[in-house]
């Protein structure tokens, strides 16, 4: 793509998208990056106008510092890294000498989102709900496995070991994804009586084509309107799978590698809240056992 000597930021990052990001990474991972793009210039209209050898570290640190205040953690780490990706290239293209971004900070007032898990009451009620709406066994099979949605679109027959009666994570968003998942009784059952046709998926809707997000967004919608919690989602799953897990007496190391964490600590500062019953019946059995000594 030829650019003119002089460009202005706003137009190489749009040149940068279009011609190293939309073809070579998930269109997920694109729409982000536009998204990011676009928040950007709407904020600071300048970058339309400001040439790509204006550029200073210090003015992207400083947008990162006016945007943090209203935009989450995550979303300024995705600006963070459009910086990053868009001058190297810019530098390899010949359009500036080098890039001026060297090593962006995320202000520590950014927001962090938090996804709470299901309390103990909450997950009966989706589950009792599960029960009477349609695909409602796959979100069962999500709490009672911690899969994560694009693993579970991604799961075939020929994942499932009935035998040992666990399946095995293929596709995954990481490399510590890529794991064994041993079945609850529940979760086994509902992979026995799941109708097994020709394709090879898993898990199908109506149409009999294999279970997709849009399915499964109408699905927590679905189960929203009949529980009337308004947080289910389908990441809330994981965690509340993760909480339970814990209040159950699960070792930590074996619940961080069955989620596909490669680090236990992150396990537990993201995936695990525990209910507020469960810390008042902690409480009562430290009581009791004092009681008996």
């Amino acid at each position: 793509c030829k650019m003119q000597k002089k460009t202005n930021v706003y137009e190489w990052i749009k040149t940068w998208l279009d011609t190293y990001v939309q073809d070579y990474k998930a269109p997920k991972t694109y729409k982000s990056y536009l998204n990011a793009t676009m928040l950007m210039v709407r904020t600071h209209p300048e970058l339309k106008t400001m040439y790509l050898d204006e550029m200073t570290e210090l003015y992207a640190q400083n947008l990162l510092r006016d945007l943090a205040p209203t935009y989450s953690y995550s979303q300024l780490n995705v600006i963070r890294v459009v910086f990053n990706q868009a001058f190297d290239k810019a530098a390899s293209n010949g359009l500036i000498r080098q890039s001026p971004i060297r090593r962006l900070e995320i202000p520590k007032n950014a927001r962090k989102g938090n996804v709470l898990a299901l309390t103990r009451v909450q997950e009966e009620a989706v589950i009792e709900a599960a029960s009477h709406v349609y695909l409602g066994h796959v979100a069962i099979f999500l709490l009672e496995t911690g899969l994560r949605r694009c693993e579970l679109v991604n799961l075939k027959w020929s994942d499932f070991n009935q035998a040992r009666e666990e399946i095995y994570v293929r596709k995954s968003k990481t490399a510590a994804g890529i794991r064994v998942v041993p079945l609850t009784h529940c979760a086994l059952r509902i992979l026995l009586v799941e109708p097994h046709t020709s394709d090879p998926y898993i898990f199908h809707n109506k149409a009999g084509n294999p279970v997709n997000f849009t399915n499964l967004h109408r699905l927590y919608e679905r189960l929203r309107k009949k529980t009337g919690i308004s947080g289910i989602t389908n990441h809330i799953y994981r965690h509340t799978f993760a909480t339970r897990a814990v209040e159950d007496n699960m070792e930590v190391k074996a619940l961080s590698l069955i989620l596909g964490h490669k680090d236990v600590a992150f396990t537990m500062q993201r995936y695990v809240q525990p209910d507020t019953d469960f810390l008042h019946e902690q409480m009562r059995a430290v009581e009791a056992l004092r009681d008996k000594k």
